[in-house]
């Protein structure tokens, strides 16, 4: 038996009521079994978010004294492992269609994630100044481990017509069981596409408990809650149709709660909050749109735990209502999340590898034709980049290691090969310089000294 290294899950179940869908989340029983299986269990998950409250009030005291020159967006690769048989991989439109929902799937996060989401305009106006941009882009590899080309997602036909939540659907992440294995997850945030089973359930997470995360580490979605409809006869599980399972999903990844603290009901007391976040308001339970007549939340919603004024923040996230409903991230959220991604934070290691958005062959024309010079390399401040060839040059940027872009020249006039940037008053140590061309990126890093 496999022994499991990163085990925190969170499955999110459907069920049909009334033409609506209805979430419900495993993570509890999940966590009984994992205790179970090693009683050591209970004191990692005591500690985990003990770190993330930790680590978000480092980061907002960091975040106070950054001085960054340009937005501070951070990239991460993200690729998709569907591991599905022939009848499943039929009902969404065979590869065409998968790589549609590939795509459509990653506009979506990338649009919930940066606030870029049209839906923000359906939050009530007592919480519009709570909503938080990540800043947080996620992006389809093209290079695999191997270094040879990808379009950041692989499709793999198996001849299982499931896998059980309660195996943490092992057998898809392994080539040997007819899966697919994990690529570095210190580089790429897995995500495996599979039918889960028993029915009904949406995806659950496995997150890293270290910065040495493990050969199962990622996130498990069932194929019916993967991307974004674009036609009325596609096959999607019910009001589960607009990528939102991914976007609950990262932000367990990203040390997110359930808004409602998965607490059983407990009512924070003296201005305490039940997930870690200080700007959701406490909340007794789960919203379902199917506890509501005809589907629809109202607004405000109180509870046990907010009984006045503006009421819960069901349209968060990290609550349960279908995807149609959820709206935003708070900027508490935010700070949780980006504390993950700092470079104290176990999941930094993801914002590190730049290259990897890079096609390979492109990469090597480039190198071969653009002819980059950066010095001085090491620098004690100012430095020059000069190109044999500018042509096509759209942007070079400067980022540090948190994956923020302090620096930034959006050139012209491509015949202009020399240009001279300054990194004084930033914090010495290694950046990476993105040189940007119309056909690809070529990254190489600076040390200032």
């Amino acid at each position: 038996m496999r022994k499991i290294m990163l085990l925190f899950v969170c499955g999110l179940v459907l069920i049909q009521e009334k033409a609506l869908a209805q979430r419900e989340c495993g993570a509890q029983a999940v966590k009984e079994i994992l205790i179970a299986r090693d009683p050591s269990y209970a004191l990692k998950f005591a500690h985990r978010k003990e770190h993330a409250v930790q680590q978000t009030m480092l980061y907002e005291e960091q975040m106070k004294k950054v001085k960054a020159k340009t937005t501070a967006v951070v990239k991460i690769p993200i690729v998709f492992h569907i591991v599905l048989n022939a009848n499943q991989i039929n009902n969404l439109g065979g590869a065409a269609g998968i790589r549609a929902r590939v795509l459509s799937q990653v506009e979506a996060i990338n649009n919930d994630f940066n606030k870029r989401n049209s839906d923000t305009s359906s939050v009530p106006s007592a919480f519009k100044p709570l909503i938080g941009n990540a800043e947080i882009e996620f992006g389809l590899p093209h290079r695999k481990p191997d270094g040879s080309s990808t379009e950041g997602f692989e499709i793999i036909t198996t001849t299982e017509s499931g896998y059980p939540l309660t195996s943490l659907a092992s057998g898809a992440k392994y080539a040997s069981t007819g899966g697919a294995d994990t690529w570095d997850p210190t580089r790429y945030l897995n995500v495996w596409i599979v039918n889960i089973t028993p029915g009904g359930t949406l995806g659950f997470t496995l997150p890293p408990f270290s910065s040495s995360p493990g050969p199962e580490d990622g996130i498990v979605l069932t194929y019916g809650a993967f991307g974004v409809r674009s036609g009325a006869n596609q096959y999607y599980l019910n009001g589960i149709d607009k990528g939102r399972t991914l976007t609950h999903e990262i932000g367990h990844y990203f040390n997110l709660d359930h808004v409602w603290g998965d607490d059983g009901g407990f009512c924070p007391t003296n201005g305490g909050s039940d997930d870690g976040v200080n700007d959701t308001p406490p909340q007794a339970d789960h919203t379902y749109n199917s506890s509501h007549p005809g589907g629809v939340v109202p607004y405000p919603l109180l509870d046990n735990c907010t009984s006045s004024g503006s009421g819960i923040m069901w349209m968060n996230f990290m609550d349960y209502v279908n995807d149609a409903w959820m709206y935003m991230f708070t900027h508490g959220q935010v700070s949780r999340m980006r504390a993950t991604l700092a470079s104290t934070g176990i999941s930094h290691s993801l914002t590190q590898h730049p290259e990897l958005f890079d096609w390979p062959t492109d990469v090597a024309s480039l190198e071969s034709a653009r002819g980059i010079n950066i010095y001085p390399n090491p620098t004690t401040g100012t430095f020059n980049i000069s190109f044999a060839d500018a042509s096509g040059l759209r942007e070079i940027a400067v980022l540090n290691l948190m994956g923020q872009t302090v620096y930034n020249i959006k050139p012209a006039n491509n015949a202009i090969t020399n240009y001279t940037m300054d990194l004084t008053g930033l914090s010495k140590g290694v950046y990476m310089v993105q040189c940007t061309f119309d056909n690809g990126t070529i990254t190489r890093k600076l040390a200032f000294q």
